[in-house]
């Protein structure tokens, strides 16, 4: 919407930018909003007028040559690619702390005890009666099962929430277990719940053990990684674990058919990235040296989960 222009829109608060025109480097101003309400009624009807309603009123600033801020304000005709750019925006700056860092108390008003999953439990023979707690039961034995865990194994689970997964391999299966998670929080919670575990706080790409692993688990981490970094991901846990050890990997693709309004939605509101198919996963899999043994869809167990 904006011919030859380059312009930043801040809102207050909200810690980032997004940039109004193509050319990043030739940025000549930022608008300043004091807050998320000023910014939606300016993106709802992005002209000249509502701008000046809105600095009048004390709740619009720019940074720069205000001519070239009055010459952009008065060519955003395009209203939908404001709005786009503004759920752009909001994908890129939601940080894992925005959300993670709420308290294990809040999270545990939703989630199962003691293990407070953040991924779908399991159902058996589809029995949709049975309890949260039971059916989170049913999906940590399972992968026990599908990953073979045996007793002193090295286990690490990537993205281990508050590590719940970890606590009942070390109880149950009495694994040698690690949790990776980009959460302070979360890592707080989890040392104290397994005192016999050691969590880390940090990307899975600067985390380099010692010794490699047994067995792998990665229960609904690779959603929050961009599709074009998925190959580096196999190629990390190829790297990590042991020959002839086994991945369990739980992870909501997306489907080939076009994308509609219902993706759109996912796409800016639940996940901060695009989702990877089936298909493109088992090629990747394969390219780092890795064998599939086992495919479940368990779209059912989600929408328990969530009900």
């Amino acid at each position: 919407g904006v011919r030859g222009l380059t312009c930043s829109f801040r809102i207050e608060g909200l810690g980032g930018t997004f940039i109004v025109g193509k050319n990043q480097q030739a940025l000549s101003c930022t608008i300043v909003f004091d807050g998320l309400l000023s910014f939606c009624v300016f993106a709802v009807s992005p002209c000249l007028m509502t701008f000046a309603k809105l600095y009048i009123d004390g709740h619009v600033e720019g940074e720069g040559d205000w001519f070239e801020i009055a010459k952009i304000v008065n060519q955003l005709s395009d209203k939908q690619g404001v709005v786009e750019r503004l759920l752009d925006f909001f994908a890129s700056t939601q940080s894992v702390e925005t959300h993670y860092g709420w308290s294990a108390e809040a999270f545990g008003w939703f989630l199962d005890h003691p293990y407070m999953q953040y991924t779908c439990g399991r159902l058996e023979n589809n029995d949709d009666q049975i309890s949260l707690e039971e059916a989170q039961l049913n999906k940590l034995e399972l992968i026990a099962r599908w990953i073979k865990v045996k007793h002193g194994q090295r286990h690490l689970d990537i993205g281990c929430g508050w590590g719940g997964l970890v606590q009942y391999f070390s109880e149950r299966h009495g694994t040698v277990s690690h949790g990776v998670t980009l959460s302070q929080e979360q890592a707080s919670f989890a040392r104290l719940q397994e005192l016999s575990a050691q969590f880390f706080v940090t990307g899975f790409e600067d985390y380099k053990p010692s010794e490699s692993y047994d067995v792998i688990t990665v229960v609904g981490m690779l959603e929050h990684l961009p599709v074009n970094r998925h190959a580096e991901f196999f190629q990390y846990l190829a790297a990590t674990i042991r020959e002839h050890g086994r991945v369990y990997l739980q992870y909501i693709t997306r489907t080939t058919r076009p994308i509609g309004d219902r993706t759109r939605f996912l796409n800016h509101y639940v996940f901060t990235h695009e989702l990877n198919t089936l298909a493109n996963l088992v090629e990747l899999a394969n390219k780092a040296g890795f064998e599939v043994a086992c495919v479940e869809e368990g779209h059912t167990d989600y929408a328990f989960t969530t009900r």
